[in-house]
This record gives structure tokens, sequence and C-alpha cells, in this order.
């Protein structure tokens, strides 16, 4: 069975590397915020072209300890998409902040018409937060154009798009802040959890720097309130400094799997695949978009081939009981992709045969 992704693969090629830096920081005794998430901050900052990077435990916290960085708290209202796996939601929940539903466009991103028409009508906004989602950059310079004009901020979740790029720069460049996921599984993958913020107003950076351990701005003194625990170990950002130097060629791999994939469907026009052949695109998702109606069909073909599925994702924010949100906006696009939407593997250390297997079954998709 070809899996949705094999981690191991990447970490065999990466296994001397990663034991010489575990080797030299446990014995160096320092293994929470030392020389290599510096190291790593300082890389991640150089990477985007912002002033300030800081590391945190995971992406979700990064969200989290944005929202709480821009001032967002109970009686706010943060507006995001419904159909980006609830991450947002989590931290809009956590904060006290309530949700504003924005529809997304065909390919999932967030929509800037539909955000335009809902800042207009909302004046209780503080936040939004825009999801560059499955690897492809949604409209961020127009989201930021609104959001300024309307003295919201914008926070940019990069967690699925690190490289993704426009003529004007790079995901998590145009936003207030911007927030990253290095679960393994994303393009630049670490081997547990870790994440990041980065901004370029340094009274931001500050104040998630703080939060991010406690509140403190000296050690014991707690200067902000809601500060949390969240800090990247030293393995964990050694390996991610290894890892960016090849970002972009794992991107450039990425798109090239990807690119295979659409030529693959080239001959169906019921089937597509979200992405487009640039460097908007860095594939972290192999993603169509079936009829509505077809999908368990298709996912029944890739299981007789032998290749996994999956699905992101399956359930709408507002649909989730947990979440408690009450009313929503209608987001017709989103309601009606997500029922259609199949995630075939797509991941750089796939085999040139396991692509090719992976492509003869999207060539025999009828519908």
């Amino acid at each position: 069975m070809i899996p949705m992704n094999d981690l191991s693969r990447l970490s065999v090629a990466d296994t001397e590397g990663t034991l010489e830096s575990f080797r030299d920081i446990v014995m160096s005794g320092n293994y929470i915020l030392g020389l290599n998430v510096e190291a790593f901050e300082k890389n991640l900052a150089s990477f985007l072209n912002v002033e300030n990077a800081i590391a945190v435990a995971s992406g979700t916290d990064a969200l989290l300890i944005s929202l709480r960085s821009l001032g967002v708290g109970a009686g706010d209202v943060v507006a995001t998409v419904p159909n980006a796996g609830g991450y947002a939601m989590t931290a809009i929940r956590q904060v006290g902040a309530s949700p504003i539903f924005i529809d997304c466009l065909s390919d999932g991103q967030m929509s800037a018409d539909d955000l335009f028409s809902v800042v207009g009508h909302t004046p209780k906004i503080k936040a939004v937060v825009m999801t560059h989602l499955y690897g492809l950059i949604g409209e961020a310079e127009r989201a930021a154009e609104i959001c300024s004009g309307n003295g919201i901020f914008l926070v940019e979740d990069c967690a699925q798009a690190i490289g993704a790029r426009t003529d004007n720069g790079l995901a998590g460049s145009f936003g207030d802040i911007s927030t990253f996921s290095f679960f393994p599984t994303k393009n630049l993958g670490a081997i547990g959890d870790a994440g990041a913020i980065a901004t370029k107003d340094k009274t931001i950076a500050e104040r998630a720097k703080s939060l991010r351990q406690y509140g403190w701005s000296t050690k014991y003194e707690v200067s902000e309130s809601m500060g949390a625990n969240s800090r990247m170990d030293e393995l964990q950002a050694s390996v991610l400094n290894r890892r960016i130097l090849e970002i972009d060629q794992i991107n450039q791999r990425r798109r090239e799997i990807w690119c295979l994939f659409n030529q693959a469907l080239s001959g169906s026009s019921e089937v597509r695949i979200i992405g487009e052949n640039g460097p908007r695109f860095v594939a972290h998702l192999g993603v169509l978009v079936t009829p509505k109606g077809t999908r368990t069909r298709v996912q029944e073909l890739f299981r007789n081939r032998g290749i996994s599925t999956g699905i992101h994702y399956p359930i709408l924010d507002f649909d989730q009981k947990g979440f408690e949100v009450g009313l929503h906006r209608p987001c017709p696009v989103a309601e009606n992709l997500t029922s259609r939407l199949l995630t075939i593997p797509l991941f750089p250390t796939l085999t040139d045969e396991e692509v090719q297997e992976i492509c003869g079954a999207l060539s025999a998709i009828e519908i």
C-alpha cells in the first residue's frame, strides 16, 4: 500500500546528522531555548525576509500566542474560513473571541471578496486568520489591504505553505503576524511538535516572546497576562536548521510530482487537483476535487490499486459540536467543496514507481 506519507524515508536520509546533533545536545545540558533555537529563529526570519521569528512548541500554539500578542480576547470577533481543519478555531475559542466565517474560493483559499463584504458589515472584527491551504498562497496581498484599511490585524497561517511566494514576498510576510507548524508531515518538518511566529513588528515580537514562556519579562517576573509554556526544544531546532537549507528543493520536488498528477488528469473534465505550477504553490497536499456524489467511488478505485487516501477536511468548523459556534454565515462554496475533496499521497520521498502508480490510478478515473 502506498502510504499518505512515510516520514521514515526522510529520517533515514537525515539519520547521521540527527544522531550527531542529539549527542551534542545531550552532552551540552541545554535542552530548551538554547543556541540551536536562537539559530533557527535567525534562519527562519532571514528566509522569510522579516525582522523577527519566535520559536514555539507547535503550530496551534503559534496561532494562540499570535492572537494574544495582538490583544485579541473576550468580546472580540475573529474572521476565518470554516474549511481549514479547525486549528484557527481552536485558538480563537481559547482566547475567548468569537468567530465569523468567510467563504472560500474553489481552491479552498479565503475569498477576499467575501472578506471585504463581511468587514464592511461587522464592526467588531479585530483580526483575520487567513490560512494558506494545501500549499497554495491565498489572496494575502488583497487581504492585507482590506485589513489595513479597516484597522484589523491580519494573521497569516502558513502551516501548509512555507516557501510559497508571489512577486512581492513569501507567505508569512504580508500580515501583521504569521504562524508556522513544523509537525513532521509539513514541508518543513521536525521530528516532533514544533512551531514558530514571524512578524516585522518588534513590539508584537517581544510580546509573543514573553507569552511563549509564562508571560515573563525576566525569569519569574510576569509582565504579560495569559502566558503559556510553549518552548521549542534544541533537538527540533537542530533538525529544522538543517532542513530549512533544503526547503526550496523539497518544495520543487513536491511541485514536480503535482505536475505529473495534474498531467495524468488532463483527459478528465470531471476531476481536478488543487494547485498550480509555479512559486505560489508548494504542493503540501494532493487534493482532488471530485464531482458531487462520486468521492466514495474514486476512493475505492485508489484502495483497489493499493493507494492510501484521506480527506482534508471532512467537517466544517461550524458543524463541529465541540466548537459550539451557534449561528453562522452561509458559506456555500466551502459547504459544496468539503463533500467533494479527496487527498492522495504527495510527499517528496515518493519513488518514481509510486508516482507512476498514482498517475495510473488518476488516469483510470471514470465518472
